[in-house]
């Protein structure tokens, strides 16, 4: 029997606070929201750098300025601010990204760069993060991941044949994946929009029994290795709305399952894990105390998974992290290399691995303010800052300091005061 989850119904893109203990006696389940990133593209600059050639990108409508160089080395230590409203191409205008069932704090990174599911459902890409163009001709998607340096979507097709899975190399021709059953398309307010996932191992898909937007039919799992040939793989329980991600090298899935004994109807969510994406057993961590983990705010780095509570280097045994980062408007954003929590209403970043110790970034630019209330998109290069009508692209830097300065609040970092 799979692990008995606090039901959500919704994907919580926002939260009040960092989680404390409370004295809920349930064990919740732990599950990543991660991006495989296709390496390190982290700057790196010199203090002399100031006019070093690179990518230019237009400021507003009066102003350039210019990428610093060496992407790629060190670990981020600060950001460098630059309003690139002009150069965004209205992908985060149409629709606010903390909506629900907005996917747009969600990048993929492949051979062309990196992409992502825009405010009008359509697929955006970029070279490098800062020029976005939407990509014409792709269906209109629910969810992508990065496959092999290709891009699997699913959703919508262009052809009219309805839902599916599409597949392509170069974001401009697509090609539909056969699967037995539909691609599980049910709306994104609901858990169930989270129909792919990708590791190392290759890919996880959910289809449908039945009607391809109807969440009530029982819900079914294929995994592939290169997004062609797909084996089905079956859970424990049967199981609707079920939504996968991937975990430590493999794959977890969240579902809603009948309670055994229950009340006719009823529904409680269940947890599952697989080291392959085919052989699937219940996964039950043990955490400190009586700790529950909301199920969509666990982020994974290089040593582990953390939602700024709690962490963990194996996804079983769970621990308090050394610090808690305070309370208010908390986003966190992970692609597998890094976690950044983001402050939003105070504008400040901390970055860690997954191993319960958060560190602050610099800030710097030439905007002389970040505004509030902000929502940020992580990429391997830096990140993006959508908030006050703009798009800011902070340049992530390595060991140096970065130029300009920006007028910030100085929250600061506290002992977690462990079980109360």
């Amino acid at each position: 029997m799979g692990v008995e989850m606090v039901p959500s119904g919704r994907r919580s893109r926002r939260r009040s606070s960092i989680p404390h203990l409370g004295a809920v006696g349930a064990i919740a389940a732990v599950m990543v929201v991660a991006v495989a990133a296709a390496g390190l593209l982290i700057s790196q600059r010199g203090h002399d750098t100031a006019t070093t050639p690179g990518a230019t990108v237009t400021r507003g409508e009066a102003a350039t300025w210019t990428l610093g160089p060496h992407p790629g080395e060190g670990q981020w230590t600060g950001l460098e601010w630059h309003d690139i409203t002009a150069s965004a191409g209205g992908i985060f205008i149409d629709r606010a990204p903390w909506l629900e069932g907005s996917r747009m704090d969600e990048v993929v990174s492949w051979r062309g760069g990196f992409a992502l599911v825009g405010g009008d459902d359509r697929l955006w890409t970029s070279k490098d993060g800062m020029t976005w163009t939407r990509a014409s001709g792709a269906p209109q998607f629910a969810g992508i991941v990065g496959l092999n340096g290709s891009l699997l979507a699913g959703g919508e097709g262009i052809d009219g044949s309805g839902p599916g899975l599409w597949i392509s190399g170069d974001a401009v021709t697509w090609q539909k994946v056969p699967i037995p059953h539909s691609f599980y398309s049910v709306g994104c307010e609901k858990v169930a929009c989270a129909g792919l996932a990708v590791s190392s191992k290759g890919v996880v898909a959910v289809a449908t029994a039945g009607q391809p937007n109807d969440s009530l039919d029982p819900s079914i799992l294929y995994f592939s290795a290169d997004g062609t040939t797909w084996s089905r793989a079956n859970l424990p329980e049967r199981a609707v709305e079920v939504a996968v991600r991937s975990f430590f090298g493999g794959f977890v899935a969240i579902g809603m399952v009948a309670n055994p004994g229950g009340p006719p109807g009823k529904l409680h969510q269940h947890v599952w894990r697989s080291a392959d994406g085919l052989t699937w057993t219940a996964y039950e961590p043990t955490m400190p105390g009586s700790y529950v983990a909301n199920a969509w705010d666990m982020q994974f780095g290089p040593l582990g998974a953390d939602n700024g509570a709690v962490h963990s280097a194996d996804g079983v045994d769970w621990a308090f992290d050394t610090e808690t980062l305070g309370s208010g408007e908390v986003q966190a954003v992970s692609d597998g290399t890094r976690i950044v929590f983001a402050l939003q209403w105070v504008s400040r970043f901390y970055l860690g691995e997954g191993d319960g110790h958060w560190r602050e970034l610099q800030q710097g630019g030439d905007i002389g303010n970040l505004p509030g209330g902000g929502y940020a998109v992580l990429l391997s290069n830096g990140l993006l800052w959508i908030g006050g009508g703009r798009v800011y692209f902070g340049q992530a830097l390595s060991r140096v300091a970065p130029r300009g300065s920006l007028v910030l609040p100085t929250p600061t970092l506290t002992p977690w005061p462990g079980p109360s």
